[in-house]
């Protein structure tokens, strides 16, 4: 069976679990929008893993919680690379001291 290179949209995948999935799509050989709020090196170093994996990827900046932003993000991913067919939502807020 021949895989088709998907676009896929992952949020949080600057780090942590997001950053996996990235790696992981590009190890198929997918294009990964990888969507950051505001680490935008650990962003690069998610292209940089996407790319070493064999996929091919570019970092975009999305506020999750601000809807002109996730459009934005997504119409940016769109003229790039084509309209997402795969979405992973890994974005997460840390929540120390709140109780």
């Amino acid at each position: 069976m021949t895989h088709h290179r998907r676009n896929v949209a992952i949020t949080g995948a600057d780090s942590g679990i997001g950053a996996a999935c990235a790696r992981a799509f590009g190890a198929l050989g997918d294009h990964v929008a990888v969507f950051y709020y505001h680490d935008k090196d650990g962003a690069e170093a998610s292209v940089r893993a996407v790319e070493a994996a064999g996929g091919q990827a570019v970092a975009i900046q999305c506020a999750v919680n601000d809807r002109d932003s996730v459009d934005r993000a997504f119409a940016d991913m769109e003229a790039r690379c084509g309209p997402a067919r795969v979405f992973v939502n890994s974005a997460g807020v840390n929540m120390r001291g709140v109780r």
